[in-house]
């Protein structure tokens, strides 16, 4: 009777102790993104993890981590600027989708007492509980465009003529994505010394139109060419930013047409040889 008591007592003990100690799970702080999150003054939303899932970076990969660092270097300085304490990243860097022109990050920020801060954001101005981050000033994380990219996606809208517009700040003189396919599609393979003198001879084009305009920076959309152009003269097709990273503006062509391209001559360039065999073994012309 005295060892049936002491068991009962012992099995009531372990289950008061076991209540103490062991929570009940809860899904919201199973991650450790959350545990983290929690020391850290700037959150990301569960959709904005799902984001970063799907574009391929993985939780407690060193990639993810580098992308998170970018968006809550962008999210910090605007909190700075609204006396804000805590933020959440409800949206990843992105213009498409958006009503708003500029590429940002989508925020929400509260202040010391925990009381959000109310936004104002585009032109016209809209106000809310979201912020729109701007994140112009910076140049796009690699580890992050990539990863868009390698997805399908681009961070930009159609109207901004390329999706690598912001790699152009990393590089004087960029090529599109697909500038680098047609250099592909010609037989001229990556890191190949051949694509390397093509695109020499297409940056010499261009830097030629950029000290025309004083652009700091430029990107290469389409190589030098002459058919499917209502331009009849040979030309390399290609963005201009000034030292602001603010797009140039073009005139082009006879009448002249106005638009966020630029045609750059290449008449006073003799052809490249190598560029100009790859197209006629491709049986193409210029």
């Amino acid at each position: 009777m005295r060892a049936f008591s002491v068991l009962t007592l012992a099995s009531a003990l372990f289950g008061a102790v076991s209540a103490l100690t062991v929570p009940v799970k809860r899904s919201d702080i199973d991650s450790v993104e959350f545990l983290e999150a929690r020391a850290n003054p700037i959150k990301f939303s569960n959709g904005a993890k799902q984001h970063m899932t799907n574009l391929g970076l993985a939780k407690g990969s060193a990639e993810r981590k580098e992308v998170k660092a970018y968006h809550r270097k962008i999210v910090g300085e605007e909190m700075a600027k609204n006396g804000a304490h805590s933020a959440q990243v409800v949206h990843l860097a992105h213009k498409v989708g958006s009503v708003d022109p500029k590429l940002h990050v989508t925020a929400g920020f509260w202040d010391k007492d925990d009381k959000r801060i109310k936004s104002s954001y585009g032109d016209p101005p809209k106000s809310g509980n979201l912020h729109h981050v701007y994140a112009e000033h910076h140049p796009v994380n690699p580890t992050y465009l990539n990863a868009v990219h390698a997805a399908g996606k681009t961070l930009r809208r159609r109207s901004d003529d390329s999706i690598d517009y912001l790699e152009a700040r990393a590089n004087p003189i960029k090529f599109s994505n697909g500038a680098k396919q047609h250099l592909t599609n010609l037989g001229l393979a990556k890191g190949s010394a051949e694509r390397k003198e093509v695109k020499e001879y297409h940056r010499n084009i261009v830097a030629g139109k950029m000290a025309e305009h004083g652009a700091h920076s430029a990107q290469v959309v389409h190589l030098a060419h002459k058919e499917g152009s209502v331009d009849p003269r040979l030309h390399v097709t290609a963005g201009l930013w000034d030292k602001d990273n603010k797009r140039i503006k073009s005139t082009f062509g006879e009448p002249p047409k106005s638009g966020n391209l630029h045609h750059a001559y290449g008449d006073p360039h003799a052809v490249n040889p190598t560029y100009l065999a790859a197209v006629h073994k491709a049986g193409k012309t210029l």
